[in-house]
Parts: C-alpha cells; structure tokens; sequence
C-alpha cells in the first residue's frame, strides 16, 4: 500500500515539478499502483495528477523516491 501523499512532496511528471502545498484530494489507486491526485502547487496552480496515465513519480521533502511499503 502506497503511504499518502503530503503538503512538501514533489511530483515530477512529462517535464513538470510541482511541490504540493495543498492537497484537495487524493486517492491510492492500490490495483494501478498508482496516485490520483488534485492539488495546488507551491506556485498557486491547481493541478490534477493520474499516475497511471501521467506517468511520473512522486518524491519526499528530502528528494527520496515515495515507493511503495511492505
């Protein structure tokens, strides 16, 4: 199971960063192993960020790939 995801983690996807400073919604998709993800960047953007059809990672305040546990 992937671990939330919280205000500071990093999402890089087709060429874009984005720190998240407010999540207004987010959901595990467990049988994708992937995120779905509405939130406001550090820059004031509301983004909208699928995983399974984005592509991309998600990465911890200290740059550290968030990775699936267990």
């Amino acid at each position: 199971m992937k671990r939330q995801l919280v205000v500071g983690d990093t999402i890089k996807a087709r060429g874009i960063t984005a720190t998240i400073a407010e999540i207004t919604f987010q959901e595990p998709w467990e049988w994708r192993n992937a995120w779905y993800l509405e939130f406001t960047d550090t820059n004031g953007v509301y983004r909208n960020w699928k995983q399974s059809c984005d592509g991309g990672k998600a990465y911890d305040k200290n740059g550290n790939e968030i990775a699936e546990e267990g």
